[in-house]
C-alpha cells in the first residue's frame, strides 16, 4: 500500500486487518483478504500498519468525517479499533518528516442484518370463541431471519365482552 510515489517516504509494508462479526451473526472471526471491506453491520475491525520506517503519527479517516488516532505498538507498527454500523471508506494518514502521507481511499461495504420475516399461516385476523368451544387456538407460522433464530414467542391479544364492555390483555 503506497501512500505517494515518493521514494524517500514511508510506506506501509503490511497491513492486516481483522473482522469480527457480532456474535449472533455465528461467523467467526477473520483476516481480511483486501483492504477494501465487504462485512456484516456491526463488525468489529482491527487495523495493524506496519510501516518501512519510524513514523510520528498516524491515524484512520473515515468518510471524510470521523478520525481515530492509532495505537503505536512499537517503532513501526500502529493500530486502531472500530466498530461499523455504516458503508464508507477509508484512509489511513501518517506523518514523516513533517510531510503528511495519506493512502488511497478503500471501501467498507456493509452486509445489512435483515428484520426477522414473521407469517401465521393458518389464523385469520380475528377469531372468535365461545364459551362451548375450546379455548386453545393452534397457531402455525413460519419465521425466518438472515443470521438464523434460536428462540421465539407469540404474543396474542385477547378481547372479551361486547359494545363499550370490551376488555384486552395480552397472552
Amino acid at each position: 500500500i503506497k501512500g505517494t510515489e515518493n521514494p524517500k517516504s514511508v510506506i506501509i509494508k503490511k497491513l492486516s486487518i481483522e473482522v469480527t462479526p457480532p456474535s449472533y451473526t455465528a461467523i467467526k472471526k477473520s483476516i481480511a483478504e483486501s483492504p477494501h471491506l465487504l462485512i456484516p453491520e456491526g463488525s468489529k475491525i482491527k487495523w495493524r500498519a506496519n510501516f518501512s520506517d519510524e513514523i510520528t503519527q498516524a491515524k484512520m479517516l473515515f468518510s471524510g468525517k470521523d478520525s481515530v488516532t492509532m495505537k503505536k505498538i512499537d517503532v513501526d507498527s500502529y493500530s486502531a479499533t472500530s466498530v461499523t454500523n455504516e458503508s464508507g471508506f477509508y484512509q489511513i494518514q501518517w506523518q514523516y518528516n513533517n510531510e503528511t502521507i495519506t493512502t488511497d481511499f478503500y471501501k467498507i461495504e456493509l452486509i445489512k442484518d435483515q428484520v426477522p420475516k414473521v407469517a401465521i399461516d393458518n389464523l385469520n385476523q380475528f377469531t372468535r370463541l365461545s364459551y362451548s368451544d375450546k379455548l386453545t387456538v393452534p397457531v402455525k407460522s413460519t419465521l425466518r431471519d438472515d443470521y438464523g433464530l434460536s428462540d421465539a414467542s407469540i404474543i396474542a391479544t385477547v378481547s372479551k365482552g361486547s359494545g363499550e364492555s370490551v376488555k384486552f390483555r395480552e397472552e
